[in-house]
Protein backbone atom coordinates (compact mmCIF):
# COMPACT_ATOMS: atom_id res chain seq x y z
CA UNK A 1 0.00 0.00 0.00
CA UNK A 2 2.80 2.41 0.90
CA UNK A 3 4.53 1.81 -2.43
CA UNK A 4 1.26 2.48 -4.26
CA UNK A 5 0.74 5.71 -2.30
CA UNK A 6 4.33 6.77 -3.03
CA UNK A 7 3.74 6.14 -6.74
CA UNK A 8 0.54 8.20 -6.67
CA UNK A 9 2.34 11.09 -4.91
CA UNK A 10 5.17 10.91 -7.46
CA UNK A 11 2.74 11.01 -10.39
CA UNK A 12 0.85 13.90 -8.82
CA UNK A 13 4.10 15.77 -8.21
CA UNK A 14 5.11 15.34 -11.84
CA UNK A 15 1.70 16.60 -12.96
CA UNK A 16 2.00 19.67 -10.73
CA UNK A 17 5.49 20.38 -12.11
CA UNK A 18 4.26 19.91 -15.66
CA UNK A 19 1.26 22.20 -15.10
CA UNK A 20 3.50 24.80 -13.43
CA UNK A 21 5.91 24.82 -16.39
CA UNK A 22 3.01 25.00 -18.85
CA UNK A 23 1.53 27.98 -16.99
CA UNK A 24 4.91 29.73 -16.86
CA UNK A 25 5.47 29.20 -20.59
CA UNK A 26 2.01 30.59 -21.28
CA UNK A 27 2.74 33.71 -19.23
CA UNK A 28 6.09 34.20 -21.00
CA UNK A 29 4.33 34.00 -24.38
CA UNK A 30 1.70 36.49 -23.21
CA UNK A 31 4.49 38.81 -22.10
CA UNK A 32 6.18 38.54 -25.49
CA UNK A 33 2.97 39.56 -27.24
CA UNK A 34 2.48 42.49 -24.88
CA UNK A 35 6.11 43.55 -25.28
CA UNK A 36 5.87 43.40 -29.07
CA UNK A 37 2.71 45.53 -28.99
CA UNK A 38 4.43 47.97 -26.64
CA UNK A 39 7.36 48.37 -29.03
CA UNK A 40 5.03 49.02 -31.97
CA UNK A 41 3.11 51.66 -29.99
CA UNK A 42 6.33 53.28 -28.78
CA UNK A 43 7.62 53.58 -32.35
CA UNK A 44 4.39 55.41 -33.22
CA UNK A 45 4.89 57.81 -30.32
CA UNK A 46 1.90 56.41 -28.42
CA UNK A 47 3.75 56.29 -25.12
CA UNK A 48 0.81 56.03 -22.71
CA UNK A 49 -0.57 53.02 -24.56
CA UNK A 50 2.93 51.51 -24.79
CA UNK A 51 3.39 51.90 -21.03
CA UNK A 52 0.27 49.83 -20.41
CA UNK A 53 1.55 47.06 -22.69
CA UNK A 54 4.99 46.98 -21.08
CA UNK A 55 3.38 46.84 -17.63
CA UNK A 56 1.28 43.90 -18.84
CA UNK A 57 4.46 42.21 -20.06
CA UNK A 58 6.19 42.79 -16.70
CA UNK A 59 3.18 41.41 -14.82
CA UNK A 60 3.50 38.15 -16.76
CA UNK A 61 7.30 38.00 -16.91
CA UNK A 62 8.75 40.32 -14.24
CA UNK A 63 12.41 39.33 -14.53
CA UNK A 64 12.86 39.97 -18.26
CA UNK A 65 14.96 43.13 -18.27
CA UNK A 66 14.07 44.64 -21.61
CA UNK A 67 10.42 45.17 -20.64
CA UNK A 68 11.65 47.33 -17.75
CA UNK A 69 14.11 49.15 -20.02
CA UNK A 70 11.48 49.98 -22.64
CA UNK A 71 8.97 51.02 -19.96
CA UNK A 72 11.62 53.31 -18.48
CA UNK A 73 12.21 54.87 -21.90
CA UNK A 74 8.50 55.67 -22.31
CA UNK A 75 8.23 57.08 -18.80
CA UNK A 76 11.31 59.23 -19.37
CA UNK A 77 9.89 60.68 -22.58
CA UNK A 78 6.74 61.66 -20.69
CA UNK A 79 8.79 63.31 -17.95
CA UNK A 80 7.96 60.70 -15.32
CA UNK A 81 11.60 60.45 -14.31
CA UNK A 82 11.14 59.01 -10.81
CA UNK A 83 9.26 56.05 -12.26
CA UNK A 84 11.77 55.75 -15.09
CA UNK A 85 14.63 55.51 -12.59
CA UNK A 86 12.93 52.64 -10.77
CA UNK A 87 12.39 50.72 -14.02
CA UNK A 88 16.01 51.18 -15.10
CA UNK A 89 17.04 49.88 -11.67
CA UNK A 90 14.77 46.84 -12.06
CA UNK A 91 16.29 46.18 -15.48
CA UNK A 92 19.85 46.30 -14.14
CA UNK A 93 18.86 44.14 -11.17
CA UNK A 94 18.31 41.21 -13.53
CA UNK A 95 21.15 41.89 -15.98
CA UNK A 96 23.18 38.81 -15.05
CA UNK A 97 20.41 36.32 -15.77
CA UNK A 98 21.36 34.26 -18.81
CA UNK A 99 18.45 35.28 -21.03
CA UNK A 100 19.03 38.95 -20.23
CA UNK A 101 22.60 38.79 -21.53
CA UNK A 102 21.50 38.33 -25.14
CA UNK A 103 22.03 42.00 -25.93
CA UNK A 104 25.60 41.82 -24.69
CA UNK A 105 27.64 44.48 -22.93
CA UNK A 106 26.71 47.10 -25.54
CA UNK A 107 23.08 46.89 -24.46
CA UNK A 108 23.89 47.03 -20.77
CA UNK A 109 26.32 49.91 -21.17
CA UNK A 110 23.49 51.84 -22.85
CA UNK A 111 21.08 51.04 -20.01
CA UNK A 112 23.64 52.32 -17.48
CA UNK A 113 24.18 55.47 -19.55
CA UNK A 114 20.44 56.12 -19.77
CA UNK A 115 19.94 55.79 -16.02
CA UNK A 116 23.05 57.88 -15.32
CA UNK A 117 21.84 60.60 -17.68
CA UNK A 118 18.49 60.82 -15.86
CA UNK A 119 20.35 61.25 -12.57
CA UNK A 120 22.77 63.80 -14.03
CA UNK A 121 19.97 65.81 -15.62
CA UNK A 122 17.98 65.82 -12.40
CA UNK A 123 21.08 66.56 -10.35
CA UNK A 124 21.75 69.66 -12.39
CA UNK A 125 18.25 70.83 -11.50
CA UNK A 126 18.74 69.93 -7.84
CA UNK A 127 16.11 67.23 -8.05
CA UNK A 128 18.06 64.23 -6.73
CA UNK A 129 20.45 64.62 -3.77
CA UNK A 130 23.79 63.01 -4.57
CA UNK A 131 22.69 62.57 -8.18
CA UNK A 132 26.05 63.44 -9.72
CA UNK A 133 27.84 60.86 -7.61
CA UNK A 134 25.29 58.24 -8.67
CA UNK A 135 25.58 59.32 -12.29
CA UNK A 136 29.38 59.19 -12.31
CA UNK A 137 29.32 55.65 -10.89
CA UNK A 138 26.91 54.50 -13.59
CA UNK A 139 28.84 56.20 -16.40
CA UNK A 140 32.03 54.61 -15.08
CA UNK A 141 30.37 51.19 -15.11
CA UNK A 142 29.29 51.82 -18.70
CA UNK A 143 32.93 52.40 -19.69
CA UNK A 144 33.84 49.13 -17.97
CA UNK A 145 31.13 47.23 -19.82
CA UNK A 146 31.91 48.85 -23.16
CA UNK A 147 35.45 50.28 -23.05
CA UNK A 148 35.17 51.86 -26.51
CA UNK A 149 31.85 53.66 -25.88
CA UNK A 150 32.94 57.23 -26.56
CA UNK A 151 29.76 58.95 -25.35
CA UNK A 152 30.08 57.27 -21.95
CA UNK A 153 33.48 58.93 -21.50
CA UNK A 154 32.10 62.30 -22.57
CA UNK A 155 29.23 62.06 -20.09
CA UNK A 156 31.54 60.82 -17.33
CA UNK A 157 33.97 63.69 -17.88
CA UNK A 158 31.13 66.21 -17.94
CA UNK A 159 29.72 64.78 -14.71
CA UNK A 160 33.08 65.13 -13.00
CA UNK A 161 33.18 68.74 -14.20
CA UNK A 162 29.74 69.34 -12.66
CA UNK A 163 31.17 67.94 -9.42
CA UNK A 164 34.19 70.25 -9.84
CA UNK A 165 36.50 67.25 -9.76
CA UNK A 166 38.71 68.76 -12.44
CA UNK A 167 41.55 66.26 -12.10
CA UNK A 168 39.25 63.26 -12.58
CA UNK A 169 37.53 64.95 -15.51
CA UNK A 170 40.87 65.77 -17.12
CA UNK A 171 42.01 62.14 -16.92
CA UNK A 172 38.77 60.95 -18.53
CA UNK A 173 39.11 63.36 -21.46
CA UNK A 174 42.78 62.45 -21.89
CA UNK A 175 41.87 58.76 -22.00
CA UNK A 176 39.10 59.42 -24.51
CA UNK A 177 41.41 61.37 -26.82
CA UNK A 178 44.26 58.86 -26.60
CA UNK A 179 42.40 55.56 -26.71
CA UNK A 180 38.68 55.93 -27.43
CA UNK A 181 37.67 58.60 -29.92
CA UNK A 182 38.50 57.80 -33.52
CA UNK A 183 40.73 60.38 -35.30
CA UNK A 184 38.10 60.60 -38.03
CA UNK A 185 35.43 61.64 -35.49
CA UNK A 186 36.58 65.25 -35.60
CA UNK A 187 33.55 66.81 -33.89
CA UNK A 188 33.76 64.51 -30.87
CA UNK A 189 37.53 64.90 -30.76
CA UNK A 190 37.22 68.69 -30.76
CA UNK A 191 34.69 68.43 -27.96
CA UNK A 192 37.11 66.37 -25.85
CA UNK A 193 39.91 68.90 -26.39
CA UNK A 194 37.56 71.76 -25.47
CA UNK A 195 36.63 70.13 -22.17
CA UNK A 196 40.23 69.16 -21.49
CA UNK A 197 41.29 72.79 -21.92
CA UNK A 198 38.54 73.84 -19.53
CA UNK A 199 39.83 71.39 -16.92
CA UNK A 200 43.40 72.70 -17.33
CA UNK A 201 42.10 76.25 -16.88
CA UNK A 202 40.16 75.37 -13.74
CA UNK A 203 43.12 73.54 -12.22
CA UNK A 204 45.41 76.51 -12.89
CA UNK A 205 42.94 78.80 -11.15
CA UNK A 206 42.82 76.43 -8.20
CA UNK A 207 46.61 76.46 -7.92
CA UNK A 208 46.77 80.26 -7.81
Amino acid sequence: ILSVLALIVLVQSREVTKNSKSKKNSLVENAKRSGKSGMALMEKGQYDAAIKKFKDAIRDDPTYSDYHTQLATCLRVLGRVDEAIEEYKHSIMHMNETRNRAGGDQYWASVHVNLAYVYAEGGGQGRFPGAMQLASGLFLEATRLQPKMAEAYTYLGNTYQEMKDWSAALEVFKTAIKHIVKPTDTDRLANQYFHMANCHGQLQQTDL
